[in-house]
């Protein structure tokens, strides 16, 4: 299996399929959830690791498999691979617009590896990663899926299982970043003010003036300073990252899902899978702990030893997308082979 890769450069669509689309093999599509700014480009080096692990894998050889994202409504930036026009937002996105555009979004995406013959086939099974914020819209995702938003007994995709890395999914306020965070996103006004500053102060720069800037400044990659210099001159991505951020301070509190996204020992449950970070900054560490305990075990299996939580031993940061994403794609390949391996191929 050949990965065709998307190009180097910053995209507002990522998207490796592996093995073939004959309409024989089993159907899987990894979808990723970016996290706070929502740029999928920073994570096409994570893809492309995971995409040459599945390569080397025996569950995963004669499946086809789509490795895809798409960057998170506000954020779009016009580059390579962007959406059409028409789609790009012009005002702030609400977390709960974000969730039901990313729904649409992945349902676009997973439609399109069907073919004609294959209507009445198998649905396209679903694995989704998200990270940081990301991880809270998959289980958003996910409840609307088992609850039938919008489904019928002919639904074409089959949300089979998630991974959540780095998740920020209750008490995001309550963390180190957060107490720093919320008074400054709660002033009126603040989003559109950094918005327009960064405009006028990027705006006029040449992009390779920036590009050097982010790389000697901030010191990182190549494939992740092209994100960032896109992301400074992007129209509204500032804006739309003090915005989005604002509502999860707001928002995501409690753990408000039931047993419809965790799972009650069901066979038909999706499979979940928790990857914390060390004293993460954007996670306290009582809510991450409480959240091992409720739901670290499957369910149905806690006097087992198998554990569905895990908490990082490599110091890696909650921004582990920059210059993490091969060790984090060889944790979460394991997993994506464990849910693949559930359904014969």
């Amino acid at each position: 299996m050949t990965p065709k890769t998307a190009p180097s450069q910053a995209t507002d669509v990522l998207i490796h399929d592996l093995g073939s689309n004959d309409g024989r093999a089993e159907k899987f599509m990894i979808y990723i959830l970016p996290g706070n700014p929502g740029l999928i480009s920073f994570y096409e080096p994570f893809a492309i690791a995971l995409a040459l692990l599945l390569q080397r894998s025996s569950v995963a050889k004669n499946a086809s498999i789509r490795i895809c994202g798409k960057s998170l409504r506000g954020f779009e930036t016009g580059a390579t691979g962007a959406t059409d026009r028409n789609e790009q937002t012009t005002g702030p996105v609400s977390l709960a617009e974000t969730i039901l555009r990313t729904e649409a979004d992945l349902m676009a995406l997973a439609t399109s590896t069907s073919t004609p013959s294959a209507v009445s086939a198998s649905p396209v099974r679903i694995i989704l990663v998200g990270h940081s914020v990301g991880a809270y819209i998959l289980l958003e995702l996910l409840r609307r899926h088992r609850c039938g938003a919008g489904a019928n007994v002919h639904n074409p995709v089959d949300i089979v299982g998630g991974i959540l890395v780095f998740p920020t999914v209750t008490h995001i306020a309550r963390s180190r970043a957060g107490w720093i965070l919320t008074p400054l996103l709660s002033i009126w006004g603040f989003a559109a003010i950094v918005g327009v500053l960064v405009n006028i102060v990027f705006f006029l720069l040449p992009f390779s003036f920036v590009y050097w800037l982010v790389r000697i400044v901030a010191r990182f990659p190549a494939s992740a300073a092209t994100t960032v210099t896109h992301f400074l001159k992007s129209r509204h991505g500032v804006r739309q990252t003090c915005w989005l951020g604002k509502e999860e301070m707001r928002l995501i509190t409690e753990d408000k899902w039931n047993e419809d996204v965790w799972g009650n020992g069901s066979p038909q449950d999706p499979t979940l899978y928790m990857y914390f970070g060390q004293n993460d900054p954007f996670v306290p560490n009582d809510a991450r702990d409480k959240l091992i305990v409720a739901h670290g075990n499957i369910p149905g299996q806690e006097t087992s030893q198998e554990s569905r939580a895990f908490i990082d031993i490599y110091k890696i940061p909650h921004s582990w997308c920059i210059e993490h994403s091969d060790t984090i794609a060889e944790k979460v390949t394991p997993w994506v082979e464990k849910i693949i391996s559930r359904y014969p191929q």
